[in-house]
């Protein structure tokens, strides 16, 4: 399989379409080149990692994505269809201060067909400061309809429904591209569990259908209107662990997951290929005759597959997104592991075609990244002497450190809780700064207390250890045991806690709000107050508190597996 190199080419020729022009299509097997992008989070500037002997690789970013892009353009021989599966714009500064606008130049630049709405498309709420709506007139989707306007690729959902049951206005189903004289169908799922995964709020009259049987209706529309290809951007995902182009059929490493099921399900040859995101892991597999491509996130990855009509797809492979590649290496690839290892690189090629960052995409962001530069930089007066590691399932040094600041952001507290899901990154070893934070919690929320019992925080805390939406993490003040599905030794400072008592927890408003499955427990007692002021933004409430404790932080203080502060065996199934 020959393997993908760039060159710098010009900025015209690497948003031009492919060279291959005046086909046939009734004499030529039709034949098309799919680029997958998913859960990009505002990643344009990518990150930049040392080797054992201080050589610099940049890993993901807008310009080497887009020297990627004009490679593959140059070198592939088919057109190109570029395609995303959601989760633009949320996790960066450079995105965040403007709504995710900078996002929407960079892949109009791009040429991108299409992108399916993802949850954290939600986030920003109505335009302007405000992340929710607080009074009648605020738009919930606001920020969103504005950066749909801009774009030159539309925005799919075919399983977004209003209060109507109608599809909105700002949204589209499915959309027709024609290309080299071939038509190529694009359908848009967003995740049905979107309800639990961004705020509530923001989702005001929407509901979310089943994606298998949206799939199923919305192909058969567009098979009926003679497509020779038909692509899912799907905002589900999976994750295996060998996704080398000779396991491409192979699903034993992969987990369970819906997205796999749907293409096991659908009638072959209704889709082509399915581009999926969401759990921000990585899939290049064949199934059901359906090339299923998820790249990871963050813009690390690309996944590239070439379709052909009344054919089998090929998957060629994810290809990482480096400046250089690690040499001597069975996988190929620039991940943070692999390059602070390693002291012998080399020059990426894709399709015969070296490759470099673009400089014209570079020029377009430039004055992007200097307006956050100086705001990243801002000291915090604290140091860490290792890294605060972050996990989404389960109780981890970074979960517990927010839960800690949580509890003392405000007085009066009994606690403090956070959630795994919301550690969008780790904090790094030594001096932080301002930029370190936001990069662990990207998101505007808004600081928020439930009241809740004793009862009532036993079910927290299962639901934390097995609910499946991301652990619970709980102030230091807080310790318990969980056997099975049974909650015992539930102190609070070293008191039994009792099951009628009120107690007053510091979290965030998409906690507080239901978010994580929370909304589905039906705490009786549970009252809320969220505080919608811009000094209560949960992010700038934290740093206050981080301020105010100790200077000198050690990760190990909060965290330890031999003595966790909950300890849990056994299963339970809620």
């Amino acid at each position: 399989m020959q393997k993908l190199f760039f060159y710098s080419l010009s900025f015209i020729v690497l948003f031009s379409c492919s060279s291959i022009q005046n086909r046939d299509p009734a004499s030529e097997r039709k034949e098309i080149t799919l680029v997958a992008l998913t859960d990009f989070h505002g990643a344009l500037e990518g990150e930049i990692h040392f080797s054992k002997n201080s050589q610099e690789v940049q890993q993901g970013g807008a310009a080497l994505i887009a020297g990627y892009i004009q490679a593959i353009r140059s070198g592939s021989g088919n057109p190109v269809v570029i395609v995303d599966a959601g989760d633009l714009f949320q996790g960066s500064m450079v995105s965040n201060l403007a709504e995710g606008e900078p996002v929407i130049r960079f892949y109009n630049t791009l040429g991108v067909s299409a992108a399916a709405i993802g949850n954290h498309e939600f986030d920003y709420g109505p335009v302007g400061r405000k992340s929710v709506p607080t009074v009648g007139i605020d738009d919930a989707q606001g920020a969103l309809k504005q950066r749909i306007t801009q774009a030159n690729f539309p925005f799919l959902a075919a399983n977004i429904k209003d209060h109507s049951n109608r599809t909105p206005d700002w949204v589209k189903t499915s959309v027709i591209e024609e290309i080299s004289g071939m038509k190529v169908g694009i359908i848009g799922i967003a995740d049905d569990d979107t309800l639990n995964t961004t705020n509530a709020m923001n989702l005001r009259d929407l509901r979310f259908e089943d994606p298998y049987l949206t799939i199923l209706a919305e192909a058969k529309k567009l098979r009926n209107q003679n497509v020779d290809f038909v692509i899912v951007a799907i905002h589900k995902g999976s994750g295996c662990t060998d996704n080398s182009p000779s396991s491409q059929d192979n699903l034993k490493t992969c987990g369970k997951s819906a997205i796999l099921s749907i293409a096991e399900k659908l009638p072959r040859g209704l889709v082509d290929a399915m581009v999926a995101g969401h759990t921000h892991r990585g899939v290049a597999k064949r199934v059901n005759d359906i090339a299923i491509l998820q790249p990871h996130s963050h813009g690390k990855y690309l996944g590239v597959a070439t379709l052909r009509s009344h054919a089998r797809p090929d998957i060629i492979e994810l290809l990482p997104i480096c400046s250089a590649l690690v040499r001597g290496t069975r996988t190929a690839g620039c991940d943070q592991s692999m390059v602070e290892k390693s002291t012998s690189f080399t020059r990426p090629v894709v399709f015969g075609q070296r490759v470099l960052p673009n400089q014209e995409v570079e020029r377009l962001l430039r004055e992007d990244f200097r307006k956050v530069e100086a705001i990243k930089k801002q000291s915090l007066g604290v140091t860490t002497t290792a890294t605060f590691k972050k996990s989404f399932g389960s109780e981890s040094p970074l979960g517990n450190l927010l839960a800690d600041l949580s509890k003392n952001a405000i007085s009066r507290l009994d606690l403090g809780m956070s959630n795994g899901g919301g550690l969008r990154s780790t904090l790094p070893k030594g001096r932080l700064v301002y930029g370190d934070f936001y990069a662990v919690l990207p998101f505007d929320n808004q600081f928020a207390t439930m009241t809740v019992s004793g009862d009532s925080l036993e079910k927290l805390i299962k639901l934390g250890a097995f609910g499946g939406q991301g652990a619970l993490s709980f102030s230091s003040n807080l310790s318990a045991e969980i056997e099975d599905c049974n909650v015992k030794n539930l102190q609070i400072d070293g008191k039994p806690v009792v099951s009628s008592k009120l107690y007053t927890v510091g979290t965030s408003d998409f906690l507080a709000g239901g978010g994580v499955g929370i909304a589905d427990l039906a705490l009786r007692e549970l009252k809320t107050e969220v505080f919608w002021d811009d000094e209560y933004i949960l992010r700038d409430l934290l740093i206050a508190a981080l301020k105010r404790g100790q200077t000198n932080l050690d990760p190990s203080s909060f965290y330890s597996s031999s003595n966790p502060r909950i300890k849990v065996s056994g299963k339970c199934r809620r």
